[in-house]
């Protein structure tokens, strides 16, 4: 009951794109970025 108080009036805010810490992974190579599979026909 005390969050639907909180957040009876707020306001929805979505954001796209990459974070910044995934970013910095990408940059550091611990985690490798996601390629699209290409199919043939």
């Amino acid at each position: 009951a005390m969050l639907d108080r909180l957040l009876h009036h707020a306001h929805i805010a979505q954001i796209s794109g990459q974070s910044y810490r995934l970013k910095d992974k990408l940059k550091s190579g611990q985690i490798q970025k996601k390629t699209k599979a290409t199919t043939f026909e």
